[in-house]
């Protein structure tokens, strides 16, 4: 029987968190199943400065300060605890990281010598999402942690993300080690299905995702996006924000949704990669439909005004103002 390394590529907001906060947090019981997730940490970032182009110096390292020697001591740490995890002969060793998503292929061939020399076989594998759902939950996040603005981040292309890993990936492994997952087809969690991907028998009902992040309704990301530009000197600290929080996470109402124009934008500019999924794994999205709602300059005014109305009391009243939709449309 062959026994794999699973190298988990976490694109970004396609549940890795979740994934890994599950699979972190049941180590033990997956070790019971032949399913090694190693070492402590939540994933494994530090075996970047072994196996990234960038070395130690990574953004992973250098945003906490770290030098090359650290880098270098915890790369080791890991890979030590990955040796640890092949030395239980367990036949199935799964690793993850959202910055594996930028290993290029020659990286990931030496790393599959590596992981050869240990027995094993490296294979890959990744979620993708619908590129309309993709591209609203990567803006409200960026909302959430205030990296840029609204209007900015609409303005930005399409990222094809999967094609650029994947192309890698099959470059290095072949097609028959590079798995590609749809992330709306696991509908009995992520975790569960990546499990059931590296051809683990599952019993019934175990290891349910454990969330880590919640959404904002669509009316609330356009008044954070607001408060984000009244904070923006302020940062980190970011004092409006941690007024209001707890109020825009009370707000109810429908998810957030891109505007019709960058919808079909998103829709024209991922195509090419959408076409690409498909020649090469099967895989493809059909064009989605496009909900008519604002525009987003529309719906950046509306916030406006209304975190200026807020703002003349103490603290906001129970219900903020609704947007008059009807009107704005």
């Amino acid at each position: 029987m062959v026994k794999r390394v699973v190298m988990h590529v976490g694109l970004g907001k396609t549940g890795t968190r979740t994934i890994q906060t599950t699979l972190a947090g049941n180590r033990r019981s997956l070790a019971q199943l032949g399913v090694v997730y190693p070492g402590a940490d939540l994933a494994h970032h530090d075996l970047l400065a072994l196996i990234h182009h960038k070395g130690a110096g990574h953004f992973w390292y250098t945003r906490r300060g770290l030098d090359a020697r650290a880098a270098h001591a915890a790369a080791q740490r890991q890979m030590s605890a990955l040796r640890a995890a092949a030395a239980t002969q367990a036949p199935t060793i799964i690793l993850s990281s959202e910055y594996f998503q930028t290993l290029r292929a020659p990286q990931i061939a030496d790393f599959d010598r590596q992981i050869a020399a240990l027995g094993y076989q490296l294979e890959t594998l990744c979620y993708i999402r619908a590129p309309l759902a993709h591209t609203a939950s990567r803006i409200q996040q960026g909302v959430k942690m205030a990296t840029a603005r609204i209007a900015q981040m609409m303005d930005r292309p399409y990222p094809p993300l999967a094609r650029n890993h994947c192309e890698a990936a099959l470059k290095a492994l072949g097609p028959a080690r590079v798995h590609l997952r749809k992330m709306e087809d696991a509908r009995d969690g992520l975790t569960r299905d990546l499990l059931w991907a590296a051809r683990t028998p599952l019993p019934s009902g175990a290891f349910p995702d454990r969330r880590q992040n919640t959404g904002f309704c669509h009316d609330a990301v356009y008044l954070l996006d607001a408060i984000n530009a009244l904070d923006a000197d302020h940062r980190p600290d970011r004092p409006t924000f941690r007024l209001h929080q707890q109020e825009l996470r009370d707000l109810t109402g429908q998810k957030f949704t891109l505007p019709p124009d960058v919808a079909r934008r998103i829709q024209a500019q991922s195509r090419a990669e959408q076409d690409w999924l498909y020649r090469n794994f099967c895989l493809c999205y059909p064009l989605q439909g496009i909900t008519d709602v604002p525009s987003h300059w529309q719906e950046i005014e509306w916030a406006a005004d209304t975190l200026k109305e807020v703002s003349r009391t103490a603290h906001a009243e129970p219900d903020w103002p609704p947007q008059q939709q009807a009107q704005s449309a």
